[in-house]
């Protein structure tokens, strides 16, 4: 039996989790593999929640060590920062080590002390990155520092998995090509049948309405179509708080 590890950058549910809870149930279905999740902060979100109705096993891991927000140039700061990664990667390797981990999957490039931690143990590491960040939203962003830690766990993770074409794309100029791979987030079967109508002329959009999560593309594309004068409709999915939020910026824009 195969004992992979799956490591999640959050407890919540919500994209990239969802695809990692989806990859644990495939594999544990292989029966000659057997999934082992990884959880940040594993009282606090849904994730955990979800992974136990289809039994798979979970395990609480330190809170992850955000290096998106990390600033260089605070010196006392950094330094903290530094000996809480130190902390942390000695405490994820000992969890691998306990729970016997023949192969980490590190979920998103935000996840730094996991894959540390396997590699100090000789542990393979597959990365799935999900998307390209957009950082705007961050105060005092280091891009420079950003970029050494995203090219730091490319270089030291056996494979990158890509949820698409374009981040492929993206990350393969730091990465041997046949090191890099696409595959897409998969779903089960719909519940319902749905035709799909390839003349529609509406936007739909369900998402936790975080403007890190693109909506500001969605809401210049809309303007763009009414600056056009085509006609369009936007329907919109999501957290109420959040939604009264974004309908505020699309009147201020459109």
């Amino acid at each position: 039996m195969i004992r992979i590890g799956l490591v999640s950058h959050s407890q919540n549910m919500q994209g990239a989790e969802r695809m990692l809870l989806n990859l644990c149930i495939l594999l544990k279905e292989t029966n000659y593999i057997y999934p082992v999740l990884f959880i940040p902060d594993i009282n606090t979100g849904n994730l955990v929640k979800e992974a136990k109705k289809h039994k798979i096993e979970c395990n609480e891991i330190p809170s992850n060590i955000w290096y998106i927000y990390a600033k260089p140039y605070e010196k006392e700061s950094f330094y903290q920062y530094c000996e809480n990664i130190n902390e942390h990667t000695n405490k994820v390797r000992d969890l691998f080590v306990n729970n016997n981990i023949d192969l980490v999957i590190n979920n998103t490039l935000t996840n730094l002390v996991p894959v540390l931690s396997a590699v100090g143990l000789g542990i393979p590491v597959i990365t799935w990155v999900h998307g390209i960040l957009d950082s705007y939203f961050i105060d005092g962003y280091d891009s420079k520092y950003r970029l050494l830690m995203d090219r730091s766990i490319l270089k030291l993770s056996e494979y990158i998995v890509c949820c698409s074409e374009i981040v492929r794309n993206y990350y393969s100029r730091y990465v041997k090509k046949d090191n890099i791979l696409t595959i897409h987030n998969w779903t089960y079967d719909p519940i319902i049948d749905i035709k799909f109508n390839r003349k529609s002329n509406t936007f739909v959009c369900l998402n936790t309405f975080e403007f890190n999560k693109g909506i500001d593309v969605l809401i210049e594309a809309a303007k763009l179509l009414r600056d056009r004068e085509y006609d369009f409709k936007l329907e919109l999915y999501g957290m109420v708080q959040k939604k009264k939020r974004l309908l505020t910026r699309l009147v201020y824009t459109i």
